[in-house]
């Protein structure tokens, strides 16, 4: 099948048969796609066991660079939806509602992982 066929038919949405076309020529390879997709590919330090931290879980999981508690949240890649994202992630994982409203106004890292502490501490 010619470059032109094959393309033809894969704009028709018929076939490719793309397995025949890149036979032995490598391995498939996930890469970063658009950013508003929450999947990450980025390779860093990852803590598990007991030592680990959930709210480090989270910011992993829409930080976009390395971070220490004075790091702004927005400087890092927390922006609206990716709070808007956290927010309903908390919501679901403690079965109750959380406050968007405390959430939109924590400026940096250590605020926001103080405010996380708040919401699984016993109440007194």
């Amino acid at each position: 099948m010619t470059g032109s066929t094959r393309s033809a038919r894969y704009r028709a949405g018929q076939p490719v048969g793309w397995a025949e076309l890149f036979a032995d020529r490598g391995t498939f390879v996930p890469v970063p796609g658009h950013p508003w997709r929450t999947k990450r590919y980025w390779f860093g330090e990852r803590t598990t066991g007991e030592d680990a931290d959930p709210v480090d879980a989270i910011l992993r999981s829409y930080a976009y660079t390395s971070y220490s508690d004075d790091s702004a949240l927005s400087d890092i890649g927390i922006d609206s939806l990716a709070r808007v994202q956290i927010l309903v992630e908390l919501t679901q994982d403690l079965g109750h509602d959380v406050d968007a409203d405390d959430l939109a106004e924590l400026p940096t890292v250590g605020a926001f992982r103080k405010w996380c502490r708040t919401l699984v501490a016993p109440a007194a």
